[in-house]
């Protein structure tokens, strides 16, 4: 069909086919007052608006107009108290929860809670401002903003449970780290303790053998007093009140055995110990003892046959190296350790040498190793020796 609209002086309108309706297109003229109208439309628009915000009205109104609009501006009033109210409420809580959450979450979350709470605050503080047909989104914003604090206050509940519980288990540790170290210093305590008992029981057991070497000394000075004391008082006293002149009877002559074990019976320390008389072990020595037997000394009978001086002189030095055993024994030493202490003395081969000088001291006249036993440290061995300790 055509178009029903009549032509007008600002509009013109082209006809198409029956099934096209009519397109209309304004003139500039006719463009430019629509324009007009529009904007006046909306000026008095935003007019309405501000005076509706401002509760004042342009025209005159009945009074069940005015008593409805009062009603509805003070609920408007109760409702922006409301929300101030829980604004501020909610700005309080927050402001808590960044002073509590300080020190404790980082840094971001702390400037996301402030930005949260400074926007809770600027709406609370536009919640008076308002106007009632823009109270509502303002309300909702405001909402918004409150549980997006809330939510933020979560966060950093959550961010302290797990700083104390972090803090908790830390100090945990510190106490199970001091416990440890406690038990590690009472554990070095007692090692030490302990350490001390046993540094001062081996003191005192020093102190026991040195007190029974001096009391062997002692002993050993004793029995050569005795030994010098039974030399001076043996003499031969010639029978006394004899009627005639002729010569006293010879006294028979000791044999080298007899001879042998009076002169060992008169050494000292001679007890456990005996004579054994051309031992094949001898191989023509004439005389000897096994190392570090402390009970047998070895003589060759044959080849002292008619030397009883000679034989005395190797009683006695072989007696000192019945001495040497004893002092292996005691102190757990082989032949040739106890050489090599006497070595710093008398040099090489200083088990015979000490040996003779021993026998010089009891007294002998012939010596097969040395007859140079002079200084203190040979004299003190000789005393060592014959008194069973180390020097």
């Amino acid at each position: 069909m055509r178009d029903s609209l009549t032509p007008t002086a600002d509009r013109t309108c082209v006809a198409g086919c029956d099934e096209n309706r009519c397109r209309c297109g304004a003139s500039p003229g006719a463009e430019r007052a629509r324009r007009r109208r529009t904007l006046g439309a909306r000026l008095l628009g935003v007019a309405l608006v501000m005076a509706l915000a401002s509760g004042t009205a342009a025209i005159p109104r009945d009074p069940a107009a005015t008593t409805t609009g009062a009603s509805a501006a003070a609920t408007g009033d109760t409702e922006r108290a409301n929300a101030q109210e829980k604004a501020i409420r909610f700005v309080e809580r927050a402001t808590r929860t960044v002073e509590r959450a300080a020190g404790k979450v980082d840094e971001g979350l702390r400037d996301a809670l402030r930005r949260a709470v400074d926007e809770v605050d600027v709406q609370a503080a536009s919640t008076a401002r308002t106007p009632s047909p823009l109270l509502a989104r303002g309300l909702t914003r405001l909402r918004d903003a409150v549980e997006h604090a809330e939510g933020l206050d979560a966060q950093v509940r959550l961010a302290i449970s797990s700083f104390e519980y972090e803090r908790s288990r830390v100090a945990a540790a510190e106490k199970a780290a001091a416990e440890q170290a406690a038990a590690e210093q009472a554990a070095a305590e007692q090692a030490a303790a302990e350490q001390a008992a046993a540094e001062q029981a081996a003191a005192q057991a020093a102190a026991e053998q040195a007190a029974a070497e001096q009391a062997a000394a002692e002993q050993a000075a004793a029995d050569r007093a005795a030994a010098a004391k039974a030399a001076r008082d043996t003499v031969t006293a010639a029978p006394q009140g004899a009627a005639t002149s002729s010569p006293a009877p010879a006294a028979p002559s000791q044999s080298i055995q007899e001879i042998g074990e009076a002169t060992l019976r008169s050494l000292p320390g001679n007890g456990g110990v005996s004579l054994s008389w051309d031992d094949p072990g001898l191989s023509g020595h004439l005389g000897g003892v096994w190392k570090g037997n402390t009970s047998t000394i070895l003589v060759n009978a044959s080849r002292l046959a008619g030397q009883p001086s000679k034989t005395k002189d190797v009683i006695r030095h072989e007696m000192a190296h019945i001495y040497q055993g004893r002092l292996m024994a005691a102190h757990g030493m082989s032949w040739s350790q106890i050489d090599g202490l006497l070595a710093g003395a008398f040099g090489s081969n200083a088990s015979e040498k000490v040996a003779d000088c021993v026998a010089i001291r009891f007294g002998a006249s012939w010596v097969n190793y040395t007859s140079d036993c002079s200084g203190g440290d040979k004299q003190a061995w000789v005393d060592a020796l014959i008194g069973g300790y180390l020097p």
